[in-house]
């Protein structure tokens, strides 16, 4: 007797337990709209690589670079991600003018002036941005996504080639995130419902 007892408070309060669940809906549930700081993933790609092919030491400041994404989390297990053109437009002829800026200083701290080049400023800008197309660039770029996710309450895991994941807290109908990407750099953002 004693042990059917037992077994039948466990077996309702295993029910309780999993009616309580289903109707919690998680705080990360909903339509976000997120700015992320690309500052020091542009940085360590950009000078890396601009150090390695021209032999030079460049120092740019892209910490002004954001770029907002439209985050959709579903009740489902769903989400779909996409990217805000207009931000990323924006993005592109901020890094080409912050690119065509550390590179006039680069030349300058090495007694090159525009006027050694027989350009200007702007005509220069305009010959580095030719290698930078920005129509290229965004035709390029896969600017929308969608998979499955898991969410353990702090960390949203979203299915696909690297399962990345979005570590996240949530207050309100604010969010704040940190994507940790290649080489310890990692995105922060915040954005809103």
């Amino acid at each position: 007797m004693l042990k059917k007892t037992l077994a039948v408070t466990l077996a309702v309060v295993f029910v309780l337990f999993a009616f309580a669940s289903c109707g919690k809906k998680s705080d990360i549930v909903g339509n976000w709209k997120i700015s992320l700081e690309f500052g020091e993933l542009i940085n360590s790609m950009v000078e890396d690589e601009l150090s390695q092919d021209l032999g030079m030491d460049f120092s740019f400041d892209f910490s002004k670079i954001k770029i907002d994404i439209y985050l959709n989390i579903k009740d489902n297990g769903t989400y779909t991600i996409s990217i805000d053109e207009d931000s990323m437009s924006s993005a592109i002829d901020d890094i080409v003018d912050v690119v065509v800026d550390g590179m006039i200083d680069a030349l300058a701290d090495m007694g090159v002036s525009m006027d050694d080049l027989g350009m200007s400023a702007s005509e220069f800008r305009d010959y580095l941005a030719q290698y930078m197309d920005k129509d290229s660039l965004m035709g390029e770029l896969d600017l929308e996504g969608s998979g499955k996710y898991k969410d353990n309450g702090t960390e949203l895991i979203l299915d696909g080639d690297d399962n990345s994941v979005i570590k996240y807290s949530v207050n309100g109908n604010k969010i704040t995130v940190d994507i940790a990407v290649e080489g310890g750099v990692s995105l922060k953002g915040t954005g809103s419902k």
